[in-house]
């Protein structure tokens, strides 16, 4: 199984990998919208008014920052591969799924924050900041495990 897919493909055959704390970034809880308020000066406080059905808050966008590394065997490898890298990188948005820990993003290219290399030029790492406008619902996760474990938070 691949460690890391980038637009369905699997990013080892890039010369594409996560960096440090990649994934622990993508597993960030989002942030929520602002609640709805109103205020008025015959009242003390303000009111906070829930959204229709459920109740809950929306999610709102984030802005993530992602470490990749990119290397070769040589350096002709290795500029192609980051060559490939930077191109899927302009095409806007891409889609990155770490199947480890069931998580699939969509992300839209913001700039690049760091970039740094060795120098015989087969390794480098790449800070690179992305947008997460479109938040899909995730779903439940279905496998093996304990089941009275999962009976015990129902």
């Amino acid at each position: 199984m691949a460690d890391l897919l980038i637009n369905g493909k699997d990013a080892k055959i890039m010369g594409v990998r996560m960096g440090h704390g990649f994934i622990n970034e993508l597993m960030t809880p989002y942030p929520l919208k602002d609640a709805i308020t109103n205020e008025s000066r015959l009242e003390n406080g303000r009111r906070v008014l829930k959204s229709k059905g459920n109740g809950r808050r929306h999610k709102d966008y984030r802005e993530l920052t992602l470490t990749f590394i990119v290397e070769g065997v040589n350096d002709i490898t290795f500029f192609r591969n980051l060559q490939r890298f930077e191109s899927l990188l302009y095409e806007g948005e891409i889609e990155v799924e770490v199947p480890s820990v069931y998580r699939k993003h969509r992300l839209n290219y913001q700039k690049s924050n760091s970039f740094a290399r060795t120098y015989d030029n087969t390794f480098c790492k790449v800070m690179v900041k992305f947008t997460e406008d479109f938040i899909e619902e995730q779903r439940e996760i279905k496998g093996s495990y304990n089941k009275s474990y999962n009976k015990s938070y129902r």
